[in-house]
């Protein structure tokens, strides 16, 4: 049909820009854990989400492209990123995840990164405890799938058992307390504990406990 021959709504509707598909909505936050506070958080998991699993990318690919899963039996197992999946509870925004043994496992999932990027001041000290680790964790739904995120809520309310995102930041070059206009990232509660114990200490570069911080009673802690 020539355009001439068309009538004024049909050469409006071919004007109308194209819609692209709905882009995925990220929820995520930033902890500082250190692996105690990852295993206070593993049991608060279990205790929300009976069913859950976690697993760990490997180096081996399925045929059609996917790579392999290899079961966990606590996130900090994995040397770097950790998938969190809790299959057969019914909620929305189902993921596919094939394991080693070539069982699929379904249901929906978060990430928990693990990465070697907690600093001190000078002079450093040892580490204690471990390594501090900032950890990531992260899900993504459609804006129309309200299951998805009702179940990241409960997966983000469930880390803010163990820690807390009040701290003070300390300026890396004068040393001088800066008050945030907004709240840091959220860091553990072992964490925060260790970063007391000596003034140089620091998480993710510059943040501190606040003065009248103390270490929480938590039933989740050995």
């Amino acid at each position: 049909m020539a355009y001439e021959d068309m009538d004024e709504a049909a050469l409006r509707s071919l004007l109308r820009p194209r819609r692209s598909p709905p882009l995925p909505v990220t929820k995520g936050k930033q902890w500082v854990m250190t692996d105690t506070d990852l295993a206070a958080f593993t049991r608060i998991l279990r205790g929300r989400f009976p069913s859950i699993r976690f697993l760990e990318t490997t180096d081996v690919m399925t045929d059609d492209g996917k790579k392999l899963r290899r079961p966990l039996e606590w996130p900090t197992d994995a040397e770097f990123e950790a998938y969190a999946i809790v299959p057969g509870d019914g909620l929305g925004h189902k993921t596919e995840f094939r394991l080693t043994t070539g069982e699929v496992v379904r249901g929906p999932y978060f990430r928990l990164r693990r990465c070697h990027l907690a600093r001190w001041r000078d002079p450093q000290p040892p580490a204690v405890n471990g390594n501090l680790l900032e950890s990531i964790m992260q899900g993504e739904h459609a804006r129309s799938d309200g299951d998805a995120a009702r179940f990241l809520a409960r997966v983000w309310r469930a880390a803010e058992k163990i820690s807390v995102n009040k701290v003070k930041m300390i300026d890396r070059e004068t040393g001088a307390t800066i008050w945030p206009r907004i709240h840091g990232p959220w860091c553990g509660f072992d964490a925060l504990r260790w970063c007391r114990e000596e003034e140089n200490r620091v998480l993710n570069s510059s943040y501190r406990p606040t003065d009248d911080w103390v270490m929480p009673d938590s039933p989740y802690y050995d």
